[in-house]
């Protein structure tokens, strides 16, 4: 594989897993400087986050692409906020 290639990909899939993680269990639990301060933040974890957690597996179980899975993180926080 090319190494430009490689590296974009490798970019693009930290970006998304950074995004993932930021909408399911809040931007201080990627910034917590040890174990504990993760732990500390993840017990703020919340039940308001459970369905995008479930939302997630869907789309992962479904083998959804990228882009599908953002339209449906998309669609789903619309309907969170209206409701």
């Amino acid at each position: 594989m090319n190494p430009e290639l490689l590296k974009k990909y490798n970019l693009d899939y930290i970006k998304f897993q950074h995004k993932l993680y930021s909408e399911i269990y809040g931007i201080n639990v990627l910034h917590s400087e040890n174990l504990q301060e993760s732990k500390d933040n993840l017990a703020e974890f919340g039940i308001k986050k459970v369905p995008k957690l479930i939302i997630y597996l869907l789309a992962k179980i479904s083998n959804m692409s990228k882009s599908n899975r953002d339209d449906l993180f998309e669609l789903i926080n619309d309907i969170i906020k209206c409701c």
